[in-house]
């Protein structure tokens, strides 16, 4: 059987932020950064305009939220939209 997940959660779960090393630290932050200034250029294009209107049409026991709205969807739609506002 293949532990790879357990392996991956089981450092997850007993990761420290300061057991990370600057340089990581700073490159997450960097690109936290740079995928949401291009998720605002990409807000309001075409594609994510349909794919909001879609997306709102779906509803779900757990909703979330589309990010830069109050319209809630299903999970999976809503990081579909996303991925296409980081698409640009």
């Amino acid at each position: 059987m293949d532990t790879t997940v357990e392996r991956l959660v089981d450092y997850a779960e007993n990761l420290d932020f300061c057991d990370l090393p600057t340089d990581v630290i700073e490159q997450v932050k960097r690109l936290i950064i740079d995928s949401l200034g291009c998720g605002i250029r990409a807000f309001n294009s075409e594609p994510v305009i349909a794919a909001k209107k879609i997306a709102i049409n779906y509803s779900y026991h757990k909703p979330a939220t589309l990010l830069g709205t109050t319209s809630q969807t299903s999970p999976d739609f809503a990081a579909f939209v996303w991925r296409l506002v980081c698409r640009g």
